[in-house]
């Protein structure tokens, strides 16, 4: 297996995002992955956190490559439809995420991300990367 290159040339990586959020290609096309805020950020900021990542090979490899995946689905998260729940009242709209789901789609993505850099740089298991800021 070749070393790594670009996220673009990760295998089926536009699908795999979209399947992370559980969402197709109508709600998230292709071009908006491509934005510099979601995968080339999420590309960066792995290569960073990961620095042999050019030495990476097989399995290791693969876990890199699904560590920006997940990256980039976490960046994209906001682009998810209904994450932001709505009330309407006689006055006004009020917006609010809700937070009764302790094992919500964003958390499952953080604790896999985690759980692959774990593995990759043997860190301790109180290691957080994966992170929303709306």
């Amino acid at each position: 297996m070749a070393n790594y290159t670009t996220y673009r040339d990760i295998a089926d990586f536009y699908d795999r995002v979209r399947a992370s959020l559980q969402i197709d290609k109508t709600v998230l096309e292709n071009n908006k992955i491509d934005y510099p805020e979601y995968a080339l950020l999420a590309e960066r900021q792995m290569k960073n956190r990961i620095t042999q990542w050019a030495t990476l090979v097989d399995d290791d490899l693969t876990d890199f490559e699904t560590a920006i995946v997940l990256q980039t689905a976490i960046k994209c998260y906001a682009q998810v439809p209904n994450n932001i729940k709505t009330k309407q009242t006689a006055n006004m709209k009020i917006e609010y995420k809700d937070n009764n789901n302790p094992t919500s789609l964003i958390d499952n993505l953080v604790e896999k991300l985690n759980e692959i850099l774990i593995m990759l740089t043997d860190a301790d298991e109180d290691l957080f990367v994966g992170f929303l800021v709306i």
